[in-house]
């Protein structure tokens, strides 16, 4: 079974106004070949009939004026506050009542307000803009390494501390070590084996369990 397709909504109304004035069918008799009320068609024919060049397709119902719309210019004070301060609707209209910025004969009511904020798509809060992001990557393996102690796990009732070491440049993994105490000798043994396997580091970064240091080489390496 083929789709019925259906003809433009004007085009209907065009032939109806055809089969009436063309053909001399009568009102009632088209209005129910096209099924509509014999009311709306003749509003098709008056439209035709006063002007056979205009279109019969549905006119928009927003008014041509609108008096009591907000003035263009009270309209962009109170989206200039809302731009400047994310107040809401019952703020901005105390704001410029108060500030005398607009008269008090052409001060919109707060309602009228949140109308023109939600119009203008400033309805929710507006969100602050995005920061720069800073990140900590070096630009070559070796430039940074990131030492730090991780929190105490317990390994076969052992009670240790994870020590991390990290390249900062690709993020690389550099030594995961569970070790019994915090102490710097202890770590030590790790970052010599780290040292033998990547080299040195120009820097090295750590929290308060270390030193934050700047070096050419490690600490203690003649």
């Amino acid at each position: 079974m083929p789709w019925k397709v259906e003809p433009p909504v004007s085009e209907l109304r065009l032939a109806l106004v055809h089969t009436v004035r063309t053909l001399g069918r009568p009102v009632a008799a088209a209005a129910r070949e096209f099924g509509v009320s014999r009311k709306t068609a003749y509003k098709w024919l008056g439209v035709h009939g006063a002007d056979p060049a205009a279109s019969l397709d549905d006119r928009p119902r927003r008014p041509a004026n609108s008096p009591g719309r907000t003035d263009d210019a009270v309209e962009q004070q109170i989206l200039a506050v809302r731009d400047r301060r994310n107040w809401g609707p019952g703020k901005i209209h105390a704001h410029l009542r108060a500030s005398g910025a607009v008269a008090a004969d052409a001060l919109p009511t707060a309602r009228t307000v949140a109308r023109v904020l939600a119009r203008h798509g400033r309805v929710g809060r507006v969100a602050p803009p995005a920061a720069e992001v800073q990140r900590f990557e070096r630009g070559a393996p070796n430039d940074l390494w990131q030492i730090d102690h991780q929190g105490r796990v317990e390994v076969a009732r052992r009670k240790l501390f994870p020590l991390t070491v990290i390249d900062d440049h690709a993020r690389y993994l550099l030594a995961y070590e569970p070790l019994a105490d915090k102490t710097m000798a202890t770590a030590w043994d790790v970052l010599w084996r780290c040292f033998a396997e990547a080299g040195l580091p120009k820097e090295v970064l750590t929290d308060n369990a270390f030193n934050t240091m700047g070096i050419d080489r490690p600490v203690g390496l003649s």
